[in-house]
């Protein structure tokens, strides 16, 4: 019997080990890749590769669908019923959805970035392009997006990785969604500000 715990004790350990060297390996390559366009990832596992690759296949322009509920901006006393749902904002799940490739971001002279306006159920919504950037298209040598590591958390099923931009002072988290220590998908944030 004591053979048996100390047996399942190793496994359970060697499989959150092996989670957390996959994960480590991915957020390097991930952090790399956003910079270095030129970033080889010929070194890393084909598990790896195949999430790395799905990963990028969801962060390209024409793919690319942001979950406006998500971002817990409907407050009441920004509601105007005067104005529509933007086209190209649509529900599923009772979540609210855009694809970026619906989101018109225009800068002039008066703006410090460019940005993105939308409506959603009379819901006034502002998409900054930095914190919306398509990777390697918009990040590959711009110091913003170049970052250090500072954190990492275990929430529930997820693993949060956490850097801090060199340029910007910005953020990027690397959320890595888990099951039973197998990664079933990444979503990364960028914000103009770092979080602690």
């Amino acid at each position: 019997m004591k053979r048996v715990l100390i047996l399942l004790t190793i496994f359970l350990l060697t499989g959150c080990t092996n989670i957390k060297k996959q994960t480590e390996i991915l957020s390097d390559t991930i952090v790399n890749l956003i910079y270095d366009c030129n970033y080889d990832i010929s070194n890393l596992s084909n598990d790896n590769k195949r999430i790395l690759n799905d990963l990028l296949e969801k962060e390209k322009y024409e793919n690319k669908t942001i979950n406006i509920s998500k971002l817990n901006l409907f407050k009441e006393d920004g509601r105007d019923l005067s104005y529509p749902t933007t086209n190209g904002v649509y529900k599923e799940n009772n979540e609210y959805f855009i694809k970026y490739s619906d989101l018109n971001f225009i800068k002039d002279d008066s703006m410090l970035e460019s940005m993105s306006y939308i409506f959603v159920e009379g819901y006034p919504i502002a998409f900054s392009k930095d914190e919306y950037p398509i990777i390697q298209t918009d990040t590959c040598g711009n110091v913003n997006y170049r970052y250090r590591y500072m954190k990492r958390e275990k929430e529930k099923n997820n693993m949060i990785y956490y850097y801090k931009s060199f340029g910007n002072g910005g953020m990027l988290k690397i959320i890595y969604k888990l099951n039973k220590n197998k990664i079933e998908d990444i979503d990364l944030i960028f914000n103009k500000y770092y979080i602690d």
